[in-house]
């Protein structure tokens, strides 16, 4: 991989599905990552987005540093 795009373009779909399938048989799951893209919901149906709570940290360059 190239870079970080083609890295999430690779990665996102298989994460989707395991989303869905999380979801699909009622489970918990965190998905912990850098590589979420920022308009992942609409590669959700509604049914699924009901059930999906995202939570987005940002931290400033000060706290960084």
């Amino acid at each position: 991989m190239s870079d970080d795009a083609d890295l999430t373009d690779y990665l996102w779909p298989i994460v989707c599905e395991m989303i869905k399938t999380a979801i699909e048989n009622k489970q918990n799951l965190i998905v912990e990552g850098c590589y979420i893209p920022f308009d992942w919901s609409k590669d959700f149906e509604k049914e699924y987005l009901d059930n999906i709570r995202y939570y987005c940290l940002v931290m400033s360059e000060n706290y960084i540093v």
